[in-house]
């Protein structure tokens, strides 16, 4: 960015690319622009979610009047009042299991790496986060990968943002097992299966029944899903996924976002 006030797209690890200009003003437009974003994106999911009977017996203008801001008053309006106004949130989810980060993982890393053997490269990485990850050696010699080289230069970003733009020119993923970390190929990846399960009794409640949830889960996540590469169940209020590693995260921020909006 150059000084003058000129308007630029600027990359923000915390919240992605952003228009703003090196007025305080103009970044703080950008910033509060994305975040009406994510607003309209979560109510769009609970539409999604409710469905057109929903919206008919009114709830519809229930999200309606509180995201729209009550009338004008006196700007000597107490802190009591403004608490007294806010709209009551949804009850939370408790997720717990693989669609947790380990928190190693959500710490900012900076590394470079020029030609350095994937388990250096892994090593360093481990030691400077204190965490353990295992190279798949039996899954890289099986797709012909004989000692491949990390050439990447991060700084700033989270730990698992990282290892995943570190490790796609190299064709290979990663995922989280028992609190390590291991690095596979795509193929290996996409047999390691897990099973979780999600108490969704507050989803539940609100109108959101099983089969609504299935669809969006099939629709909102980038898994695939079959027999032998997904599958969805219910055991009364309780959601049942096979899935990946991946889309078990996808799945609970989902689940969390559908709560935190009910």
């Amino acid at each position: 960015m150059r000084a003058g006030g000129r308007l630029q797209r600027v990359h923000r690890p915390d919240s992605g690319f952003v228009w703003g200009s090196v007025e305080n003003g103009w970044m703080h437009v950008g910033r509060r622009i994305m975040s009406r974003r994510r607003v309209a994106v979560g109510a769009l999911i609970v539409v999604m979610a409710l469905g057109p009977s929903w919206l008919a017996t009114g709830g519809g203008a229930t999200i309606a009047r509180a995201a729209r801001p009550a009338s004008a008053k006196a700007p000597g309006r107490d802190r009591a009042d403004r608490s007294a106004a806010r709209v009551p949130r949804g009850p939370e989810l408790a997720l717990t299991g693989c669609c947790t980060l380990p928190e190693p993982l959500t710490e900012p890393t900076e590394f470079e790496f020029a030609d350095t053997p994937l388990v250096d490269a892994c090593n360093f990485i481990a030691y400077q986060h204190r965490i353990e990850i295992r190279v798949d050696r039996k899954a890289l010699e099986e797709d012909g990968l004989d000692n491949p080289r990390v050439n990447e230069a991060i700084a700033g970003l989270p730990l698992h943002r990282a290892l995943t733009i570190a490790l796609r020119p190299l064709n290979l993923t990663w995922y989280v097992e028992d609190g390590l970390v291991y690095v596979t190929t795509p193929e290996a990846y996409r047999r390691h299966l897990v099973t979780e399960s999600y108490d969704v009794t507050p989803l539940m409640r609100a109108g959101i029944d099983a089969q609504r949830l299935r669809e969006l889960l099939l629709q909102c996540t980038s898994g695939t899903w079959s027999t032998d590469a997904g599958t969805v169940s219910f055991v009364g209020n309780v959601l049942v996924v096979r899935q990946t590693y991946h889309v078990q995260c996808e799945i609970a921020d989902l689940l969390r976002s559908l709560a935190g909006l009910i």
